[in-house]
């Protein structure tokens, strides 16, 4: 294990766990579903709840890496927690892009649901739907590359 991740887990940003590939592939499911979800209310022009969706789905794919190897998330900075720990955890160049872009999607989800923004254009939820099914993408690669 990487120092990093020690810190996080003495910072308590992360716990450790038993590696579950089962609760992963449920994780990995739901996401492909918030991805559905998310593009029946890009269609319905409904862009806020359809960024917000897409999130998620790469909220919970990120959370099926982590229960796949033996990690949670803490419940205090949850959002966050996840992002730091795929910054210590998933290397390379397309892993740094989707991060970056999780992290942004992370804002602009707290903007829409937390904060009075303006309404979402329609160019930032088809970027959204684009980093989603790149992040999901991703994610069924590396899980799939764990079992073989």
């Amino acid at each position: 294990m990487r120092m990093a991740l020690e810190d996080l887990l003495k910072e308590r940003v992360i716990y450790k766990i038993r590696p579950d590939s089962r609760v992963a592939l449920r994780l990995l499911e739901r996401a492909k579903n918030d991805v559905a979800t998310a593009d029946r209310l890009l269609h319905a022009e409904d862009y806020d709840w359809a960024i917000t969706i897409y999130y998620n789905s790469m909220l919970r794919s990120a959370r099926a890496l982590m229960s796949d190897i033996g990690y949670r998330p803490s419940s205090v900075n949850g959002h966050m927690a996840v992002i730091r720990f795929l910054r210590e955890r998933q290397k390379g160049d397309e892993w740094d892009t989707v991060i970056t872009e999780l992290d942004r999607l992370r804002r602009k989800r707290h903007e829409l649901v937390y904060e009075e923004p303006e309404e979402a254009a329609k160019e930032d939820a088809f970027n959204a739907k684009d980093w989603a099914g790149k992040f999901l993408a991703l994610t069924v690669v590396e899980l799939s590359r764990k079992r073989r």
